[in-house]
């Protein structure tokens, strides 16, 4: 705004030159003696001159404010007053000139600020400042700030920044109305100061940084995982413990029905010896123990001899099988 300003000025000066020696000139023209051809062309052409300068002179002195805006007038450098919007009318210069052009409207910051939380996590903070020229404050709003979006845009993020470390991610995450009362008080004054009202913070949830997305995306892996070892390893016992409880009863019919058998064959050979005893005369016990006995000897010599590869040797009686066995070992 400064550097306008100084080349509107020197443009003002320029015209005002111009006016002057126009005027002179048009002056000399006009009074010149009417039979002098060359001096009446000279005479009409120092009227429009000077007609354009007057026009000339006439933009320079007046001022004319579009609306919602406002300029600040200084007189030889000085401030004299604001003109706001509307029609004005001024010195020519260098006695007076505008200087700065202020928007009235409600302007907008749109930031995103990174911050620090109190617990050293990184927090992505979306946020949009709506702020505009305090009324009756337009000269500190002229003169206060050199770039005023800039420095309004610097206070921000060092209130946002603060406010963030101050609170823990846990409770700064998605919570937006504190960093929203932390810009309005604590920079309401600042900017009342500087000759601007805060109409408006608008701070949308918080979010934590690509980097911290990527560490809670990790975290959330390893919890998956580890509760799929959990539940893998979960299964695998209660399948084993099926195994084993299947086995335990298998064992356990297993068991019963081998009780059972041998009940049934004790049964069977004591009916059996019974009616030995009861049929033959003279028989004892030891007697039939040894008929059985035979026969299994025998149903055993004949599973053993249905098979290929083997070399069977049966002695007379019963008895020899020993005394076979001890001429083998000698």
């Amino acid at each position: 705004m400064k550097s306008t300003t100084h080349l509107k000025d020197a443009l003002s000066l320029i015209v005002t030159l111009l006016c002057v020696f126009g005027t002179m000139a048009g002056a000399y023209l006009i009074s010149a003696p009417a039979n002098d051809p060359a001096l009446f062309i000279g005479a009409w052409v120092g009227k429009i001159v000077l007609g354009l300068l007057s026009v000339i002179f006439l933009c320079d002195v007046v001022v004319v404010v579009p609306e919602k805006e406002a300029k600040t007038l200084v007189q030889l450098g000085k401030f004299r007053r604001v003109l706001n919007s509307g029609f004005h009318l001024k010195n020519v210069w260098p006695l007076e000139s505008t200087d700065i052009d202020l928007n009235l409207r409600i302007q907008e910051i749109k930031s995103e600020i990174h911050a620090m939380t109190e617990d050293k996590a990184s927090l992505i903070v979306p946020i949009n400042l709506q702020y505009r020229v305090r009324i009756g404050s337009e000269y500190q709003a002229a003169y206060s700030l050199e770039n005023v979006e800039q420095q309004i845009a610097t206070y921000l993020e060092d209130k946002i920044r603060s406010a963030a470390s101050r609170h823990k991610l846990v409770d700064a995450f998605g919570n937006s109305a504190f960093f929203e009362e932390a810009v309005k008080t604590e920079m309401g004054d600042i900017l009342e100061k500087f000759g601007y009202d805060i109409v408006n913070v608008l701070v949308n949830d918080p979010q934590p940084s690509e980097a911290m997305r990527a560490s809670f995306e990790k975290v959330l892996s390893a919890e998956r995982n580890k509760e799929a070892a959990t539940a893998t390893a979960e299964a695998i016992r209660i399948e084993r413990v099926g195994e084993a409880k299947a086995e335990a009863e298998s064992l356990k019919i297993k068991a019963d029905a081998f009780v059972e058998f041998r009940q049934t064959i004790a049964k069977g050979n004591s009916s059996a010896m019974q009616e030995f005893l009861d049929g033959v005369d003279g028989l004892v016990a030891k007697d039939v123990l040894e008929f059985f006995a035979g026969m299994d000897e025998r149903d055993a010599i004949r599973d053993a001899a249905s098979k290929g590869g083997k070399i069977v040797l049966i002695n007379g009686s019963r008895s020899g099988l020993s005394d076979v066995a001890a001429g083998f070992a000698s």
